[in-house]
């Protein structure tokens, strides 16, 4: 792909036979990011420790893009140089009003829009060498968020929105950074003496997906971000061909990831999607041309990619059960027409918004004590995944309950709110346990229970009464580590919508909660008091329905 890279004689980028000028192919060595986040398949550790296997569904309010004539599929960014040089351009998903949003005489590439598409994160090389900017999706309010003489490129953001990762030379091979996307606190996430290239985040934060070049070719991992940051490996090996395989994309269920490869032979890079833990490959476009960077449509039904099938770089779109259904005979939507290079499409989130919340299969395990210990081996099955702003949250099921345990920086205390029809139950767990329960009244939530405390120095016999009354018991703060908290909630047919919050700063200055882009009244601070509001707002459609998996 016509890159910026190329103009600036970068070499982030480890493959694409698209050479830095005309159509020419040629095979290239370093790569570059990009992002869409998955499903947590097992992550498999130097240690070979696996993590149960997770889906997330992304649900995202977007907010209203600039007047676009409407299409009925949404919103797509991408780049193209038909002005002269490279611009970030956004059009309808028919292809209808193309519009330029930089208008800048520098290369500006890269486009990636921020989870609820309010913001476009580029790279550019307006200030001389290759950096990453942010601007508003209707291209105002631009701001520079990085500045070093190494070449920065390929922004992607977090799903809760708060970070960005990106490529960068600085420390002298391609290595993925994450800084936060008020531009504070850089770290660098790998280390390593190969190069990473083309990246992107799961939707569930958990993972970056990650084209590697650790030998001849190009092969796709996931890299378990938490652990990274402390230094631990954890990279699980999702292809392994004697070809190319580059630019992941995440699915927005995060149940497939999207990528191109060479493997076909010739000069040609088609677009593949495979499970989120590398099985079930499937080949959907056949041409004898470069087809590269796909993006999934909100909704997870279309596939927009960039090919030269036709000449030179168009945008085209692909309806999925038809490439899988028609392989080599799919219809395909071309949206550009011109001779210039448009390339790098992405398509803006949440313009279909998926009506359903956020699905997750936990894994069966054994029965752990709810004492607030972690023993040994007893929470070895579970799920794991990383609550936003710090700490560890661990799922499984046994016997028609849900076993959730949190792993907290200090003591702590928190609620989980779960829903059964048009009844909001908030479970609250600290030096003692209550459960306060909302109804549905119009628009927002009627409190019809307050927090009924109890279980101060909990005996056993006292839980079992809680756990028959309530359906739910939890490690007090008084018992056991606390910073180890455990929870019992039963399941109601095998399955529980849930959201999480919890407080380990006494300062209350900062939550930890679950799912990332939690946005309710559940994320308040108004149900860890004693008397919450009588009136809240919560929308249980956008949390978590964890299912017991088949034993």
């Amino acid at each position: 792909m016509k890159r910026a890279l190329c103009a600036t004689t970068a070499i982030l980028f480890i493959f694409i036979g698209l050479g830095c000028g005309g159509g020419e192919t040629e095979e290239v060595v370093p790569t570059s990011p990009r992002s869409v986040i998955p499903t947590v398949a097992a992550v498999t550790s130097e240690a070979n420790s696996t993590v149960p296997s997770t889906t997330l569904t992304a649900i995202v309010t977007p907010t209203k893009l600039p007047p676009l004539s409407g299409s009925g599929g949404g919103v797509i960014a991408f780049f193209s140089d038909r002005d002269g040089n490279d611009e970030i351009y956004v059009m309808n998903a028919d292809g209808s009003d193309q519009r330029n949003l930089t208008h800048h005489p520098a290369s500006d590439t890269d486009p990636a829009w921020s989870p609820d598409g309010s913001q476009l994160a580029f790279s550019s090389d307006r200030d001389g060498d290759l950096e990453i900017y942010i601007m508003d999706a209707d291209g105002t309010n631009l701001r520079q968020l990085t500045s070093n003489p190494a070449i920065e490129a390929d922004p992607i953001w977090s799903p809760d929105g708060n970070q960005i990762a990106f490529l960068s030379l600085r420390d002298g091979n391609v290595e993925i950074y994450v800084i936060n996307a008020d531009g504070s606190d850089l770290r660098r996430l790998t280390h390593n003496d190969y190069n990473d290239f083309e990246i992107d985040w799961s939707p569930d934060g958990a993972f970056i997906a990650v084209s590697s070049q650790t030998g001849q070719y190009g092969d796709i991992y996931t890299i378990h971000v938490a652990s990274a940051f402390e230094g631990v490996v954890e990279r699980q090996q999702l292809t392994k061909t004697n070809a190319h395989d580059a630019f992941p994309r995440w699915s927005p269920d995060g149940s497939q990831i999207a990528f191109i490869s060479d493997r076909a032979g010739g000069d040609n890079w088609d677009v593949y999607i495979m499970d989120a833990d590398g099985s079930n490959q499937i080949r959907l476009t056949f041409s004898e041309s470069v087809d590269g960077i796909p993006s999934w449509s909100p909704d997870g039904t279309r596939i927009a990619f960039e090919s030269n099938r036709d000449g030179d770089h168009e945008i085209y779109i692909l309806e999925l059960d038809d490439a899988i259904q028609n392989p080599g005979n799919a219809s395909l939507l071309r949206l550009t027409d011109n001779d210039a290079g448009d390339q790098q499409p992405v398509w803006r989130p949440g313009e279909e918004i998926v009506d359903r919340a956020l699905s997750l299969e936990v894994p069966q395990g054994p029965i752990p004590a709810i004492d607030g210990n972690f023993s040994e081996g007893e929470w070895d099955s579970a799920l794991r995944t990383e609550l936003t702003n710090g700490g560890e949250m661990m799922l499984m099921h046994n016997e028609g309950y849900l076993y959730l345990g949190i792993l907290s920086r200090d003591m702590g205390f928190g609620s989980i709110c779960t829903v059964e029809g048009d009844q909001v139950s908030v479970l609250h767990s600290s030096a003692g346990l209550g459960t306060a329960i909302f109804e549905r009244d119009g628009d927002d939530w009627l409190r019809v229970q307050q927090f009924d405390y109890c279980c101060w120095g909990a005996t056993e016999s006292m839980l079992d009464g809680i756990l028959r009354r309530d359906g739910w018991i939890a490690s007090v703060g008084t018992r056991g580590n606390p910073q180890e908290m455990e929870y019992k909630i039963a399941l109601i047919d095998g399955s529980l919508t849930l959201a999480v919050v919890y407080i380990d700063d006494f300062s209350f200055e900062e939550a930890l909660y679950w799912p990332a882009h939690l946005d309710d009244d559940c994320l308040g601070l108004a149900l860890i008091p004693e008397d919450p509001p009588e009136r809240l707002l919560f929308s249980p459609e956008t949390w978590v329905t964890v299912f017991a998996t088949e034993e």
